[in-house]
């Protein structure tokens, strides 16, 4: 990765940044334990909106190795995320 940003969950707002913002992120660290819940990056299902994930009591320090387009508001409960972007 080249660069990255902390998240702030959203139930609307893309996961873009790196390459001229225009990278989905490539993996997420979780700096505070809890649920994560996102939309996965090649995600076009439920008429393009895609469909949201749930990882479900993830602990505290974990490196989510997923390249994901949003990290959804509705259904995240951990704070401190990174997201890791090209």
């Amino acid at each position: 990765a080249r660069m990255a940003a902390a998240v702030t969950p959203s139930d609307s707002a893309a996961l873009l940044g790196g390459n001229g913002g225009n990278s989905y992120a490539k993996a997420l660290y979780i700096g505070a334990a809890g649920d994560v819940t996102v939309i996965m990056a090649g995600d076009n299902s439920n008429s393009g909106a895609g469909t949201p994930v749930l990882f479900k009591a993830v602990p505290l320090g974990t490196w989510l190795w997923i390249q994901v387009r949003a990290v959804m508001a509705t259904g995240t409960v951990s704070t401190s995320i990174t997201a890791l972007f090209d």
